[in-house]
């Protein structure tokens, strides 16, 4: 599926790294890798999971159906 998915969770690193500027540097290269390597880039949540499982398994789905066709 081309995806690069970087998993984070509420906690107080994560916190931290949004208010002084280092999560943005770090998400602008994670974009940037991305967009050189043909990739999308997802960051992901605990509270998103189950959708984003859902979606990995639609995705899939609709992969294997075009291989077949």
């Amino acid at each position: 599926l081309k995806l690069l998915v970087e998993i984070k969770d509420e906690h107080i690193w994560h916190k931290q790294q949004v208010e002084n500027g280092k999560w943005q540097a770090k998400e602008m290269s994670a974009l940037k890798y991305c967009e050189q390597n043909g990739l999308k880039f997802i960051l992901l949540f605990p509270k998103n999971f189950d959708n984003f499982f859902k979606t990995i398994e639609i995705d899939s789905l609709n992969c294997n159906e075009s291989y077949r066709g």
